[in-house]
């Protein structure tokens, strides 16, 4: 009885280690495997990743290849300005007309100008207006523009602009202000991707070169040229 019963715990033993150590040898091969199927997972990542973006940089490169550039003309008559005129309550009103270029060898659509007289000396409020001009309400319409092909095409725009005298802020001791002509022109390329072409121009002395600064005095003009003060491109 003792000799049945230390062989059956011998054969019992026995067994229990035979499949724990077929346990150990299933968990052993089924972790490489998952350590194998994880590794794989993630070089497909890399890989697809590295794809990803060698398509973008592709896209990117072919874009601006064919990206067109489009400015206002350095010809005579690019920028036309009539004097500023103040009306009785000391508002500013000016006529400008802007005539643009293509640049490059590549068409230009939904092409669009916009610019706004500025009379103050507080550059923030400057900026802040080139950005407002440069947003989707002005030249961001893909359904709006005009085509503008290379060489001697030209695209030219006049408007009126208009600057109460309430927004005019002076920054020097004297109280006299300066004019700015703010603005941007948006086109797409073939691909519809939009660009900006902003600008600010500057009213300075046409004999010295030097700015202009004046009185927003009711019922008079000031005469000047409006010459490139900043410009940006993207």
């Amino acid at each position: 009885m003792q000799r049945l019963l230390y062989g059956t715990l011998t054969s019992a033993t026995f067994w229990t280690a035979i499949g724990a150590i077929v346990l150990f040898v299933y968990t052993y091969y089924t972790r490489q495997q998952w350590i194998a199927l994880t590794d794989n997972l993630r070089e497909a990542r890399r890989s697809a990743d590295a794809a990803q973006e060698a398509l973008k940089i592709s896209r990117d490169e072919l874009r601006i290849s064919v990206r067109p550039w489009i400015d206002i003309t350095d010809e005579p008559g690019g920028l036309k300005t009539t004097p500023i005129k103040f009306d009785e309550f000391g508002n500013a009103t000016m006529q400008h007309s802007i005539t643009v270029r293509n640049y490059s060898e590549n068409a230009a659509q939904n092409v669009m100008i916009v610019a706004f007289l500025m009379v103050t000396e507080d550059l923030a409020a400057v900026t802040a207006r080139q950005k407002e001009a440069s947003g989707d309400n002005y030249v961001g319409k893909s359904d709006m523009g005009f085509l503008l092909f290379p060489g001697l095409a030209r695209l030219a725009v006049a408007s009126p602009s208009r600057f109460d005298r309430s927004q005019m802020v002076s920054k020097s001791y004297t109280g006299k202000f300066e004019a700015f002509l703010v603005g941007c022109i948006g086109y797409r390329d073939q691909f519809g991707f939009l660009y900006h072409t902003n600008f600010v121009y500057w009213m300075v002395d046409p004999t010295t070169g030097r700015p202009l600064e004046f009185d927003a005095t009711p019922n008079s003009e000031m005469r000047g040229v409006f010459v490139p003060w900043h410009t940006s491109i993207d």
